[in-house]
């Protein structure tokens, strides 16, 4: 609990025929980290590697446009069972419908797109044909309010809509109406191209006119596109039903038969990390040292006496394979967003566990919102039952327990300082002068006795590994501490140190001075003039808790400004409504009152483990254990006495 699980390196040996059986074996005992034999040659996957993965693939494409994932209580079951449920499935049927489905997505979106562009024509009963001509141009805009007319020089030419140029040169337009759009489909002499393109220049949208293939008129065009794009999307939703009745009534089987056959491309493909010789397999990895005997028996089981168990000396640093109770399990979540710790490290979870809840409590510190976390993470851990959100699930419902008590001792429920009518008496009372010189003082000691049990845990680690330098420079700075702390409370009038001079008048000032002087020579002696630099931060480190007092007043006050929203119900109409609305302002009020607090105490919760306190033991680093095949959660539990 305190350090990772203590692993032993093993080495297995079987005939080549046998090596089936050994990683059927392996996979059924679990907990092992298979780790690239040194023994002989690369070995190669399993003969039905290649049937496999085959199958994966076109598993795993359905999977994803599905959006199915692989069954979390999977089973491992024989191969000629797999494919006998994938057969039943009609995987590769269903594999093909889907590849139509993207088809047909594509030629809708093509369709959509043609029916965009052919949009401004539909209306234009023009035969495309007409534009087939060497000599004359078209175009085809809206004019828009501010086209210039006049730079098509229009002239009377016994006509509406007929222009001509200076040199006589002609141009035809037709107007086209669409609702209330205006379009004008014009005709002109090339010779005329440039006054044309500007007089475009002021219109306020210029099409580009499609290429209509057969001919025939726009208006044809559309009506038939829009025919096509009507039956293709009633292909797709034919399509798309077939796909969904599949999803309700075979996902959680394919879920089941995807589970299955990541089981056994896991298996066919272990072998790769093997080594093997003409006669042998040699399989090597980490295991629990307190479960070699069930290894044992259980390579024996499948086997026999064709197998050679042992373990194997050697230096390398084996993987880090935590082992904390099923309630703390939730912490480990903080210390690996971090650095995973080394395998020869101190396992700080257990300690996240007991002062991360109180840090975030102490910010929070209302019964109200405590409570609604718990009533959260209830919920939640309903919900999901493996992953992320259940462990956040489980941070929260400590944190809540936490907040619930300093809330008892602030007397504040949703910012106010009673329960439905029921007056809370605070112990300390955050809004008041003495409440927060109480605050800072209980801030600074709690800041104080977790920056100390840093420096001994540093210094118990460096002892273990025998870094008697190490240990020595900790103790050193523990005592600094200690003494500017001390001196500081009886030599100086500083109130928020008072609790400090509790044990700081048990010696006198000049005792604590000279102990100061020993711990820096200290320091010198095992840190160089490095230490010098590191001098301030051991007062700042301590007043860095104090965060945790300052964060907690905003807290009250941000609440309080949202209980001062009115709330007086009125059977008046414009009472009623005053009423309605102020609610919603409170409950939303509150709300964001609570997600700020939770966000807020976790972030500075965090940095005071992160930045003030592992800095002072810890360096992670390590290379996680992976196991073949994980415990179900069951099995954990009664191994670690857990609920």
């Amino acid at each position: 609990m305190f350090f990772p699980e203590k692993l032993v390196k093993i080495r297995a040996f079987c005939p080549v025929p046998k090596r089936a059986a050994l990683v059927d074996a392996l996979y059924e005992f679990g907990v092992i980290h298979v780790s690239d034999a040194k023994t002989f040659s690369s070995s190669k996957p399993l003969d039905h590697f290649r049937i496999v993965s085959e199958r994966l693939i076109s598993l795993r494409a359905v999977a994803s446009q599905l959006a199915i994932l692989p069954a979390i209580d999977s089973r491992d079951v024989p191969l000629d069972v797999l494919l006998a449920e994938y057969e039943r499935l009609k995987v590769d049927e269903w594999s093909s419908l889907l590849k139509q489905v993207d088809q047909l997505r594509a030629n809708v979106a093509e369709l959509d797109e043609r029916q965009s562009k052919l949009r401004p024509f539909r209306k234009l009963d023009i035969d495309s044909r007409v534009m087939a001509s060497s000599r004359l141009g078209f175009a085809y805009f809206a004019p828009g309010p501010h086209f210039s007319w006049d730079a098509l020089q229009e002239v009377q030419a016994g006509k509406k809509g007929s222009w001509h140029a200076p040199q006589q040169v002609h141009f035809e337009s037709t107007q086209v109406r669409d609702g209330k759009e205006n379009y004008v489909f014009l005709a002109y002499d090339l010779r005329s191209s440039e006054q044309v393109q500007k007089a475009l220049g002021t219109a306020a949208k210029v099409f580009e006119i499609p290429a209509l293939l057969g001919g025939g008129t726009f208006v044809h065009a559309y009506d038939e596109l829009e025919l096509h794009l009507q039956t293709a999307h009633a292909d797709l939703a034919a399509s798309m039903r077939r796909v969904d009745w599949f999803v309700q009534h075979k996902g959680r089987a394919f879920s089941e038969l995807l589970g299955g056959f990541e089981i056994a491309a896991k298996k066919a493909e272990l072998p790769t990390k093997f080594g093997q010789s003409q006669l042998l397999n040699a399989a090597e990895g980490w295991i629990p040292e307190n479960r070699f005997d069930q290894l044992a028996a259980a390579l024996e089981s499948r086997l026999g006496t064709s197998v050679l168990l042992e373990k194997v000396p050697t230096s390398q640093t084996p993987p880090t394979k935590l082992d904390n109770p099923r309630p703390i399990r939730p912490f480990e979540f903080l210390v690996k967003a971090l650095s995973l710790p080394d395998y020869h490290e101190l396992d700080p979870t257990i300690l996240v566990f007991i002062s991360f809840p109180i840090f975030f409590g102490m910010i929070l510190g209302d019964v109200g919102y405590g409570l609604s976390m718990v009533a959260l993470s209830f919920v939640m851990r309903q919900k999901f039952k493996e992953g992320f959100f259940r462990s956040i699930s489980g941070m929260m419902m400590f944190s809540g327990i936490w907040t619930v008590a300093w809330g008892f001792v602030f007397g504040e429920f949703f910012g106010a300082e009673s329960i439905f009518g029921y007056a809370l008496h605070p112990v300390i009372h955050r809004l008041e002068t003495e409440g927060i010189l109480h605050l800072m003082q209980l801030s600074l000691l709690f800041g104080f006795v977790h920056l100390s049990l840093g420096f001994i845990v540093g210094a118990y680690v460096a002892f273990k590994e025998n870094h008697l330098k190490h240990m020595a420079a900790k103790i050193s700075w523990l005592l600094l501490m200690v003494s500017i702390m001390a001196y500081l409370a009886i030599s100086a009038n500083i109130d928020g140190l008072a609790l400090f001079a509790v044990y700081g008048s048990a010696l006198p000032s000049v005792a604590w001075l000279a102990l100061m002087t020993v711990s820096l020579v200290s320091l010198l002696l095992t840190e160089g003039v490095n230490a010098l630099v590191e001098l301030p931060g051991v007062v700042g480190n301590v007043v860095s808790y104090l965060r945790i007092m300052a964060l907690g007043i905003v807290g009250v006050v941000l609440a309080g400004m949202v209980n001062q929203i009115p709330l007086k119900p009125s059977l008046d109409p414009a009472g009623l409504l005053s009423f309605v609305l102020f609610s919603i302002a409170f409950v939303v009020g509150q709300i964001f009152v609570l997600g700020l607090g939770i966000f807020e105490s976790s972030i500075q919760s965090l940095r005071l483990h992160y930045v003030e306190f592992f800095s002072k033991f810890y360096h992670g680093g390590g290379h996680a254990f992976v196991s073949l095949r994980e415990e179900s959660n069951r099995k954990k539990a009664s191994r670690s006495g857990g609920v």
